[in-house]
């Protein structure tokens, strides 16, 4: 691999991180407004809550939200550029993504739900 696709692979990985969070931040942060009528749930929060055996009303603080968008950009940016990079046809690269993304979002979620246990905002 030449040194100037490696430059432009490390400067889109950048880009499309800082792009992702700032559009899953918005999402989250208009989703949590206290104004809103309706409960909302994040999706992210309440799948930590299941699968790590936390208390959702605790995880609604802005550390944690802002790490949940952190990690959703960063999952969301790796499935892009390892997917976009491999010579394959479409429907592999298709297969491997979901594969990709699955896995991560299994992965880095249970670490940071220990991460939280750990911190204590697990259900005592």
């Amino acid at each position: 691999m030449k040194v100037e696709n490696v430059i432009i692979a490390l400067v889109l990985f950048v880009i499309a991180t800082v792009v992702s969070f700032i559009v899953n931040g918005y999402k989250i942060s208009v989703l949590t407004k206290k104004k809103r009528k309706k409960k909302t749930i994040i999706v992210e929060l309440r799948y930590l809550e299941l699968t790590s055996n936390l208390v959702y009303e605790k995880l609604l603080v802005p550390n944690v939200v802002f790490m949940v968008s952190l990690i959703n950009a960063f999952i969301i940016t790796l499935t892009f550029l390892v997917v976009t990079i491999l010579p394959v046809p479409i429907i592999f690269q298709l297969v491997i993504g979901f594969a990709l993304l699955f896995g991560l979002i299994y992965s880095i979620y249970g670490i940071y739900g220990k991460l939280l246990i750990l911190k204590g905002y697990d259900k005592k």
